[in-house]
């Protein structure tokens, strides 16, 4: 089996010292925020410990002028992903605040992958704009359609937009599984993404709003090309291979 970073301190991780004697091999992607990683796995020395993965792929990733195209989006209004994940109490709330921090951008697109509703089917979108709704899987293939991304800092999200180089603003979710918190931590302290506060809806809404400067977006992208693309998926798949191979 594989298990990432991050984990948060949950009784769950009370389990690994016995789930690791019932496995031969444990394959463990890395994560670019590992040296915030306090979680249970930080100091086991049982997995094979990987770069990080990624569905991300330049050769792979269609050109912004060819990904907008095939999403249908206009060539001539800059483009936003909205992706906040799922297990907040106060999605709805949250989902606004990004909405009103997005309405003074001029001439941009806002893109989601489901329209936001609240519980009784009312649109969350303040009046004046429209929110596009876009299904595509995967995403990473279609990034760069967008010129900025407000999403969660889940592990797939963050090693997408960063080795992509999309202006993005992370919004952590507390869903009990990875410490998502100090993930997106990390980032905004290497400079490689904004991040805002999840409990603070003013907060929320002035990252987004810093979104809309280019030098805040050209900054970001700057600091994003000096990472390494990740390799972890074709090293784990190598291992995977020769194990299926010798076995």
């Amino acid at each position: 089996p594989s298990h990432d970073r991050m984990w948060q301190a949950s009784p769950r991780g009370l389990a690994l010292a016995l789930q690791s004697r019932l496995v031969d091999q444990i394959l463990e992607p890395g994560d670019f925020a590992r040296d915030y990683d306090n979680g249970p796995t930080k100091n086991r020395k049982d997995a094979t410990l990987f770069e990080p993965v990624s569905l991300y792929e330049s050769s792979r990733s269609m050109r912004k002028e060819d990904a907008k195209n095939f999403l249908g989006l206009s060539g001539d209004k800059a483009s936003v992903l909205v992706q906040l994940g799922v297990g907040a109490s106060d999605f709805n709330e949250r989902v606004s605040a990004v909405l009103r921090g997005l309405s003074g951008w001029e001439n941009v697109e806002i893109v989601m992958a489901k329209e936001p509703k609240d519980e009784f089917g009312n649109s969350l979108i303040p009046d004046g704009f429209s929110v596009r709704v876009i299904k595509h899987f995967p995403l990473a293939d279609v990034i760069h359609a967008f010129d900025a991304i407000v999403c969660a800092a889940g592990y797939n999200s963050v090693h997408e937009v960063i080795p992509a180089g999309i202006p993005t603003l992370l919004i952590a979710n507390n869903r009990g599984t990875d410490n998502q918190f100090a993930r997106a931590k990390w980032c905004r302290d290497q400079g490689l993404t904004l991040y805002a506060d999840s409990d603070s809806l003013i907060e929320v809404q002035s990252q987004v709003e810093l979104l809309k400067a280019s030098d805040v977006r050209n900054e970001l992208i700057n600091r994003c090309a000096s990472i390494k693309s990740p390799g972890g998926a074709s090293e784990i798949a190598q291992v995977i291979l020769k194990s299926v191979n010798t076995s």
